[in-house]
């Protein structure tokens, strides 16, 4: 088994769950084709699918039949655990019934390599000591060495068949595995059967191990384990949280600590043209603006010339490239956080927005703020988004400032409306500090703190990753932007196993430490000028509607119980009727009801926009879809939104705008559905 095969499990069954209109062989093949390796697969392969999927405990069904992931494989969905970890949770914890025994394979294989390597047909006869010998066939070696396949995939143990042993100190995996110790009675009532792999899923593979196991710095002979996929594609209906979701993934993958997504946000920006590249793909971007084509220059005589120029991916490329070699790409940072904050507060307060007003840029010697930004990154090591980061806070406080014009931009998220102020970044201790000095005094001090400033090389980051950000990667012609390089963005394929030649004449190779995230709306017809060759190398993870992300997100906005109750269950239901007359890449996304503004506004100014253009515009359709009681796939009734038009605006206007949406028509039933837990108000 590979990951992409576990993706194909794990997207196939949470796109079951809940989900009893579909199919569950379509939805393998769905997913075996989503991820690249659907070959020759049919429908009436699936129970073989299935089969596997069942064992390593993706899934449960209830006495109904339907499909439930389970907890562990919702975490590998939600990118919070790595493929290996989920494996060394099957690994450690699976047991089975082998002639009437209950035999934990892992326990007994890790009591044979602390000793020493050993071969599989070692293995077998310790793992199998449980079957009389003449009973010892070619099925019981194929399993365990299956079995062992999957502990090299979760980095347990290492080797061939012919000399396996550890990666981890034995002491630690024995730490970490605890057999149920069940007899054969209990374990056939508790795992056997069908109507148990609840039971299995959640009380044997999904069991908690020992922290010391899923450690990745705990054995330092071992590299840590590529947690995100080198390529790969967020996919689903709009206002799912996709590119929101690309600043959190972007900083972990360059290993970039934050508190909160607005610290995110922030650290983010700082990146932009350093490690991280955000670019909006659309009709007209080209392979030259990407990679590299000629461009217009002015030249020295005044005629226009024509060069070379290196696009954005060709760019990153490099700075990737130099970090992996060991060059420095940064000065080391001699200037503490309160000196670089008394920098950008120079350049704050005595440079205004005008040309005119640049008294700061020109006792340094810098004909634009730009320049100043570069020049200053020079000098100090900082970045130079970093230093006009700074500098847009400090202009918050200079708006009434006599001589110069104010910028504006930065706001503080605070209430008070005041600076940041930490430890970290002491804002308001530097204004208070020096805002009653001089011109003269202050420039006086830069000048003393840039001399301080040294251009010694500082050492190679341990975290050397770079990221580049497509976002509405479908928009654009992807043959056109990427061109040859489609084949060198797989990951076997990368520092220079295959090279390519680029218009200037320069050979060209992808650095394996550089990651592309791509996002893709569902709903946009342009999906369709994906191709396959784009498919095929990269990992779709899908991105749908969430209950209880929205209901997280509005608790912490403090919204009463029943407004959570009413937005909640419009989104369920509003998605039901929409899956019941197109499919479920037309939802409505959670983000959408996000919003602090009122419901019968979030509905009219964005809701009802998207819905009118589902529906090509046949305002009468949407305004049925809305107020009348429809019907699923199956012919159930699905409830009523609860939905009032402004009858007049469409009688006499032909517009369509929601009055009220009234929560007494909310049902029960979908808000237990959607599995909020709000108790109600008293």
């Amino acid at each position: 088994m590979n990951e992409k095969l576990f993706n194909a499990y794990i997207n196939c069954y949470a796109s079951l769950s809940n989900q009893t209109e579909k199919k569950p062989a379509d939805e393998m093949i769905k997913a075996l084709e989503e991820q690249q390796i659907l070959l020759s697969v049919t429908a009436k392969d699936y129970n073989s699918f299935y089969t596997i999927a069942r064992e390593l405990g993706v899934f449960y069904q209830n006495t109904a039949g339907a499909f439930f992931l389970g907890d562990l494989a919702r975490e590998y969905l939600e990118r919070k655990i790595s493929y290996p970890d989920y494996l060394k949770h099957y690994v450690v914890n699976t047991e089975f019934l082998i002639n009437d025994i209950v035999v934990h394979p892992f326990s007994e294989i890790v009591s044979v390599l602390k000793v020493g390597p050993a071969s599989l047909e070692e293995l077998v006869q310790r793992c199998t000591n449980c079957i009389p010998p003449n009973e010892r066939g070619k099925s019981a070696k194929d399993k365990l060495r299956l079995f062992m396949d999957r502990a090299i995939e979760a980095r347990l143990i290492q080797g061939t068949p012919q000399e396996y042993s550890l990666t981890k100190k034995a002491a630690s995996l024995e730490r970490a595995i605890t057999p149920s110790g069940l007899t054969t009675e209990q374990f056939e009532a508790l795992f056997i059967g069908k109507l148990n792999q609840e039971n299995l899923v959640k009380k044997m593979i999904n069991k908690k191990i020992s922290a010391h196991l899923l450690d990745d710095d705990y054995d330092d002979s071992q590299p840590p384990p590529e947690r995100i996929a080198l390529n790969q594609i967020l996919y689903g209906p709009p206002g799912t949280g996709k590119t929101y979701s690309t600043i959190a993934i972007a900083l972990d993958i360059i290993g970039v600590k934050y508190e909160n997504y607005e610290e995110a946000q922030e650290l983010f920006q700082e990146e932009l043209g350093n490690r991280i590249e955000f670019v909006t793909m659309h009709q007209s971007f080209s392979y030259e603006d990407f990679v590299q084509g000629l461009k217009p220059k002015k030249g020295d005589n005044g005629v226009v010339e024509f060069d070379y120029k290196n696009g954005v991916f060709k760019e990153i490329c490099r700075r990737a490239e130099y970090t992996q070699k060991g060059d420095s790409l940064a000065q080391e940072l001699s200037l503490t956080n309160r000196e670089i904050l008394k920098v950008s507060f120079y350049l704050s307060k005595f440079n205004g927005k005008k040309n005119s007003e640049k008294k700061a840029n020109d006792f340094l010697g810098y004909d634009s703020d730009n320049e100043a930004f570069i020049g200053m990154s020079v000098q100090t090591g900082h970045k130079p988004n970093s230093i006009k980061n700074h500098r847009d806070k400090f202009d918050f406080m200079f708006n009434d400032r006599s001589g110069y014009t104010a910028r504006n931009g930065w706001t503080p998220r605070n209430k008070n409306s005041v600076l940041d102020n930490t430890a970290k970044w002491p804002f308001q201790e530097i204004y208070t500090e020096l805002n009653s000095s001089g011109f003269d005094e202050l420039s006086k001090q830069v000048k003393k703190l840039l001399e301080k400033s040294t251009s010694v090389e500082q050492e190679v980051q341990a975290n050397q990753n770079f990221v580049i950000i497509l976002d509405e990667i479908n928009r654009a012609n992807i043959s056109r932007v990427f061109g040859e390089l489609i084949a060198l963005i797989e990951e076997d394929k990368r520092d220079g196993r295959l090279t390519t030649t680029l218009p200037s004449g320069e050979s060209f190779t992808v650095p394996s430490n550089l990651y592309i995230i791509g996002t893709m709306n569902t709903a946009d017809k342009s999906i369709a000028l994906v191709d396959i060759a784009l498919r095929r190398r990269f990992n779709f993870v899908s991105m749908y509607p969430n209950t209880k992300e929205l209901e997280k997100v509005l608790r912490s906005k403090n919204l009463d119980k029943k407004e959570i109750k009413r937005r909640v269950s419009i989104l369920t239901i509003l998605n039901q009727i929409i899956r019941s007359k197109k499919t479920v890449d037309y939802e409505i996304g959670h983000s959408y009801f996000m919003s602090d503004d009122n419901l019968e506004n979030i509905m009219n100014e964005q809701v009802l926009p998207l819905l009118n253009e589902y529906f090509m515009y046949d305002l009468r359709a949407v305004k049925s879809l809305l107020e009348k009681t429809q019907k699923d796939r199956d012919k159930n009734s699905i409830p009523k939104l609860g939905v009032a038009f402004d009858e007049e605006e469409y009688n006499t206007r032909g517009l369509l705008k929601i009055k009220s949406i009234d929560p007494l028509n909310v049902s029960e039933e979908i808000v237990q559905d959607s599995a909020l837990e709000i108790e109600d108000e008293e």
